[in-house]
């Protein structure tokens, strides 16, 4: 892992907790939390789509289908339209496993495509130079080296005299 990937763990649980307290409180969301959330999804949405037309990822479009949907269960939950909470619960467990499946899915590009498939870096690593080193003569007179028999002192010392 690199440390990029041990940072953006270490937000899961904050908003897991975050998204908690939103399922919790979703019947008491006011009117202005109601508008900060529709404007932060506009610029959201507004951000992705400019992303959108120079990347050309169609990865975005369920996630934005799920955030609109998720935007309008609030609404209709904060003004007592859906009276049954759960189904807040359900589409946030809806979005997390489709999320799941795409961003794994093999169709889709994501990590299970760009891995390497069993034994080849094995091949890769074996045949380093495709056969090229094969017919060169045991000699310490390379230009290039991957495995130099002469020291840094040496090569220091090389550099000074010439």
């Amino acid at each position: 892992m690199s440390p990029s990937n041990r940072w953006s763990l270490m937000l899961c649980l904050p908003m897991a907790l975050a998204v908690c307290l939103l399922l919790e409180e979703a019947p008491n969301l006011s009117a202005r939390t109601l508008k900060i959330f529709s404007l932060a999804t506009l610029v959201y949405l507004i951000w992705i789509s400019g992303n959108y037309f120079f990347d050309n990822d169609q990865k975005i479009f369920i996630p934005i289908i799920f955030l609109l949907v998720t935007l309008g269960f609030l609404y209709a939950q904060a003004y007592q339209i859906n009276r049954h909470p759960q189904t807040l619960t359900g589409l946030v467990l809806i979005n997390l496993l489709l999320n799941i499946v795409y961003y794994e899915a093999p169709y889709n590009g994501g990590f299970t495509d760009e891995a390497l498939a069993t034994g080849t870096y094995e091949k890769l690593a074996n045949n380093r130079y495709d056969g090229l080193d094969s017919d060169l003569t045991a000699s310490d007179n390379y230009r290039v080296s991957t495995i130099s028999t002469t020291t840094i002192w040496e090569l220091t010392m090389i550099c000074i005299t010439h």
